[in-house]
């Protein structure tokens, strides 16, 4: 059993065409199927991105070929692996960057490239509270979007990856992110800021009441 917790980080021109097709080629007829359905180029392969660095992490844990893994969905949409029922996996992209973790119990994962949002959208995504942890004051429309400090977007990128690996961790679906009460941010979990992005890993072990 994996007992350490491990991830990748790759851009999508890290990938080959190669790797795309070999991606594809170990999909299930429907996981192909949603694939084949979506219209963006980005999102199929951002899609199948995802899945070959999940892949390449369920090899390296359990040693076996990265074709042999029957990789599905439940009825919320979160991936598994139905036959390495002992291995748990989440996969994130935003803004050609994309994301994989494994773990030995459930686990969620998300990154997002730091860049300028709409107040509108924070909004949507903290509760007053964070909005204070973010600015010290709340906000107008012109302080988020016209030369926001790099501390601003990165405590706003760590508000909303921690929600959002939360909810992929325990795996029930996206409900409203400014609902969920404001984070301590002292409770166990992964962190990961570069100049570039911000990713949280949350795993089951790691789940606080902060969250209810």
């Amino acid at each position: 059993m994996l007992q350490v917790l491990k991830y990748i980080v790759k851009n999508l021109s890290d990938f080959s065409v190669q790797d795309y097709k070999e991606s594809f080629s170990y999909m299930t007829s429907l996981r192909k199927e949603k694939v084949i359905k979506y219209k963006s180029e980005d999102s199929k392969r951002c899609t199948l991105a995802g899945e070959f660095l999940a892949r390449q992490l369920l090899s390296d844990a359990s040693g076996k070929v990265k074709g042999s893994f029957i990789i599905t969905a439940d009825k919320n949409g979160k991936l598994l692996c139905e036959n390495q029922p002992d291995l748990y996996f989440n996969i994130s992209h935003s803004n050609g960057m994309v994301a994989a973790v494994i773990s030995d119990e459930e686990v969620g994962i998300d990154l997002e490239v730091i860049r300028p949002y709409s107040l509108a959208l924070a909004k949507k995504i903290c509760n007053e509270k964070e909005l204070l942890y973010i600015f010290g004051h709340l906000p107008d429309e012109t302080e988020f979007t016209q030369n926001p400090s790099k501390e601003t977007l990165r405590r706003f990128f760590e508000i909303w990856t921690a929600k959002e690996a939360y909810l992929k961790c325990i795996g029930t679906g996206f409900s409203s992110l400014s609902k969920l009460k404001s984070l301590s941010l002292d409770f166990p979990r992964t962190k990961i800021t570069t100049e570039e992005y911000v990713i949280h890993i949350i795993k089951s072990s790691n789940i606080s009441s902060v969250f209810i």
